[in-house]
């Protein structure tokens, strides 16, 4: 991913050229912060490969560097900000969209399928699965807040399915990610 990445900056700043980086705050803070993340995967990925092939991994060994270098992995985490900016400014009318529609209730009957799996056999992988669907089902729900904002919670049509959606991803979030068993 990091040589997309790189791809992608790079045409970027051969399309922008100054104007990628110099301009009003709310624009380019996030070419910075894509410059950032880029920037912390090289040094991470190929510099200290680099040191650690060159200087070895003991101690003593450029263990400041390796341990400031190590600290760039943060940046890893800063590219779900990017999702968040595409999420926060992105149309999400596609949400109630037939195919959506068909696509969850898809999900749904897949996930009613599993559940009836898991009953009857032993595998330590339904943990992943249970999690891909929950990450779905919070996708949806998010994307349906920004759509419909506070009128998601009092729209009559669909007030019962909006408060069953918000209890199921409440209650799967806190049973699968804040209180595994």
């Amino acid at each position: 991913f990091l040589v997309w990445y790189i791809f992608e900056l790079g045409a970027k700043t051969a399309y922008h050229q100054r104007n990628l980086y110099f301009g009003k705050i709310h624009v380019v803070w996030w070419n910075w912060l894509d410059f950032s993340i880029v920037a912390g995967g090289i040094l991470d990925q190929w510099v200290m490969t680099l040191v650690v092939a060159v200087c070895g991994s003991g101690p003593g060994a450029a263990t400041s560097l390796l341990g400031a270098i190590k600290f760039l992995r943060f940046l890893r985490v800063l590219r779900i900000l990017k999702f968040v900016r595409a999420l926060m400014e992105g149309d999400a009318r596609w949400t109630e969209s037939p195919p959506f529609e068909i696509f969850m209730s898809g999900v749904i009957a897949l996930n009613a399928i599993v559940m009836s799996l898991e009953l009857d056999i032993e595998w330590s992988g339904w943990v992943i699965v249970e999690n891909a669907f929950m990450l779905i089902y919070t996708f949806e729900l998010i994307m349906k807040l920004k759509l419909q904002g506070l009128s998601f919670l009092v729209n009559v049509e669909s007030l019962i399915w909006n408060y069953l959606d918000i209890t199921l991803v409440i209650g799967g979030a806190l049973d699968l990610w804040l209180f595994p068993a």
